[in-house]
């Protein structure tokens, strides 16, 4: 994964203001610490866009930028119904 810094960075170029909110609300690493949920909560952006298909897109591709491993390997099994659990704590 890139720097923490650098995944927020890219997060705020997706342009969907329901992201962005939760991007400033501290879904995505709080306190500068990556967490299960801010995965999580990034995942279901990305498999739901906001019901954006321009955002899904977007967060897509930023995904397969700032993570190690690509979202297709993460929703191959069923992580999607996982994230929507804990995607906040």
């Amino acid at each position: 994964m890139v720097p923490v810094l650098t995944a927020q960075e890219e997060i705020a170029t997706i342009e969907n203001e329901n992201c962005q909110k939760g991007l400033i609300n501290g879904h995505f690493c709080p306190n500068g610490v990556l967490t299960d949920e801010s995965i999580y909560w990034f995942f279901c952006w990305v498999r739901s866009g906001g019901r954006s298909e321009k955002a899904r897109i977007q967060a897509l591709m930023v995904w397969n930028d700032i993570f190690d491993i690509p979202y297709k390997a993460f929703n191959e099994n069923e992580f999607y119904k996982i994230s929507q659990k804990k995607r906040y704590h």
